[in-house]
């Protein structure tokens, strides 16, 4: 809330939040003002689906976006099988306050890792999460996540064997794979 006071039309100080009046006759008018505080965080990962030979990398993008109507600060993004993730872009270009997700602000992370580091536990496919944090300018908690799957694709090399040539019609083939 913002308290804001008058006396004949000049301000009149208050003390944290309250009025102290003179012995005077002179009316203070005071306004009150209450606001919302709606404090968010959302983030968006990308690609949502992807695959990646065994010896690739999976990369991922991350988008941190503020929809609420105050900043946020002390933001952290991290992801659970990808790390560190890496601050490519902030703010909306020009941004006075660098430090706090503005309501117009987008932050812009990346992070890739190896297949053989995101596959060393299984095969299967891997899911993982981004987790976005904060705080509202009453210090109140704010998170939001999002997820990515990553597929394993199998590598397949084909080799070429030459075997019992026939003449005339060109060389005959075979295939073995490893």
């Amino acid at each position: 809330p913002t308290l804001v006071c008058t006396k004949n039309g000049a301000p009149y100080a208050t003390t944290g939040g309250a009025v102290t009046l003179a012995a005077d006759k002179d009316a203070v008018v005071c306004t009150l003002t209450n606001r919302e505080i709606d404090g968010q965080i959302h983030v968006d990962k990308a690609p949502k689906h992807q695959s990646v030979f065994s010896d690739g990398t999976a990369h991922y993008t991350y988008a941190v976006t503020n929809p609420g109507t105050t900043p946020i600060h002390d933001v952290a993004v991290t992801d659970d099988k990808c790390s560190p993730l890496t601050l490519v872009a902030a703010g909306k270009g020009g941004d006075t306050t660098p430090d706090t997700l503005d309501p117009a602000d987008t932050w812009q992370y990346e992070c890739s890792v190896p297949a053989a580091t995101l596959f060393a536990a299984s095969n299967a496919d891997v899911t993982n999460t981004v987790t976005a944090n904060g705080k509202d300018e009453l210090d109140k908690p704010v998170t939001d996540t999002d997820t990515a799957v990553t597929h394993l694709l199998a590598k397949v090399t084909i080799k070429k064997v030459v075997s019992n040539p026939v003449d005339g019609a060109g060389p005959a083939f075979g295939f073995a794979s490893d």
